[in-house]
């Protein structure tokens, strides 16, 4: 898809003006994967998201203010998504290190001790777990885990977004990928424990965006007022088992 090469001129039609000047301002960062036959290289998701901010720029222009705003809002946290990096996380990095335990100090205060499943560092570091930290321009905003519970089957674990990074989209970021990656990595199926406290219901409503449903404790773990449990299917599969069953050493808490 051929990008403009001048800026449009004035008065004309504000989704390629908007287009345009967003194009122009990222195209200095971040990494793109070039479109086939296309002369720029461009990522699929940028691409996808300035065709968005281009119609969310028309949608203004033809609607109030008011009806656009929750599209815009919705696509500045598309746009902070770009700049993340994803990838595979270093258990050893002192910011790494303070953030995930931070994040078992916070459990152990909102939650009953004997109901904390939280992996230690020690845990996290076990070699059937994958750990991805999410960046932007070197800061730490987040991390997760999957724990091998069997061939087939993960546990997601140690989500956790940093204070300053809080409604940016990195926990949506992160579940997405992790999602994706337990898929290539020939899981049929993801489950996790969370809390049942108000303290928990944002990851919760996250896990049911992405299709997370509530289902029996699984692996190890036993029955708990303070504990929701949650599974979802990656592959539609008549071998890919309907119970539950599978490995867990600990859980996890949001």
């Amino acid at each position: 898809m051929a990008i403009d090469q001048q800026p449009p001129t004035e008065g004309g039609q504000p989704g390629i003006t908007v287009r345009y000047e967003y194009l122009r301002a990222v195209t200095n960062y971040g990494r793109y994967v070039p479109i086939s036959g296309a002369g720029s290289k461009l990522s699929y998701s940028l691409l996808r998201i300035s065709l968005l901010q281009a119609h969310c720029a028309t949608w203004q222009h033809r609607h109030s203010e008011t009806r656009a705003t929750g599209s815009f809002a919705r696509l500045r946290e598309w746009e902070s998504a770009v700049l993340m990096d994803i990838s595979i996380g270093d258990l050893y990095a002192p910011d790494v290190v303070e953030l995930l335990e931070g994040h078992v100090r916070e459990l152990r205060g909102v939650t009953p001790p004997e109901s904390v499943h939280a992996l230690d560092l020690e845990g996290l570091r076990h070699p059937e777990v994958a750990f991805w930290s999410v960046r932007e321009r070197g800061e730490l905003l987040g991390c997760g885990a999957i724990q091998g519970l069997g061939r087939r089957h993960g546990e997601i674990k140690s989500m956790r977004t940093s204070a300053a990074a809080k409604r940016k989209g990195v926990a949506t970021a992160l579940l997405r990928h992790m999602i994706s990656e337990a898929t290539r990595r020939g899981f049929w199926r993801l489950s996790l424990e969370t809390g049942t406290e108000e303290f928990f219901a944002p990851a919760r409503t996250l896990y049911e965006k992405f299709g997370f449903h509530y289902c029996p404790p699984f692996g190890d773990y036993q029955e708990d007022p303070n504990s929701a449990f949650m599974t979802r299917l990656l592959v539609l599969s008549p071998n890919a088992p309907d119970d539950l069953g599978g490995r867990s050493a600990a859980g996890d808490r949001r």
